[in-house]
């Protein structure tokens, strides 16, 4: 028996693709659904409750790596961050990650958020 089904979804995500030592990150542009939650915790408690369907889309296959990392920059943030994020992989959540750490870190500085300095430029960022 044959099965269609119809995704009526007008969900559009947009993603910047780092690799750093050979590891795939993905840092959410825009288009991820807004976050309910008072603090970081929250926030990703709510995201791992209502939004996971959005990190399979992410994170996995038919088009992913194994080792496949996303990361959410977040509007709510501690004041002496420079950034707020996220973590997402294949499995589930957690409070960090080397590589996409240095893709967000990365990220901040070729986007804007903060200003590149020579010879070395610091990023603050809070994770969970």
């Amino acid at each position: 028996m044959e099965r269609h089904a119809t995704l009526n979804c007008s969900l559009v995500v947009k993603t910047v693709d780092l690799h750093t030592g050979g590891a795939p990150a993905r840092i959410v542009v825009s288009g991820y659904p807004e976050i309910v939650g008072n603090s970081i915790f929250d926030k990703w408690k709510y995201v791992e409750k209502n939004l996971d369907h959005i990190r399979r889309l992410l994170t996995q296959e038919p088009r992913e790596h194994g080792c496949m990392h996303a990361v959410i920059p977040l509007s709510y943030g501690n004041k002496e961050a420079d950034i707020t994020v996220l973590f997402m992989h294949t499995e589930g959540y957690g409070v960090s990650c080397g590589h996409a750490t240095m893709a967000i870190g990365r990220y901040a500085v070729d986007y804007g958020i903060v200003k590149g300095v020579s010879p070395e430029t610091i990023v603050k960022i809070q994770t969970p």
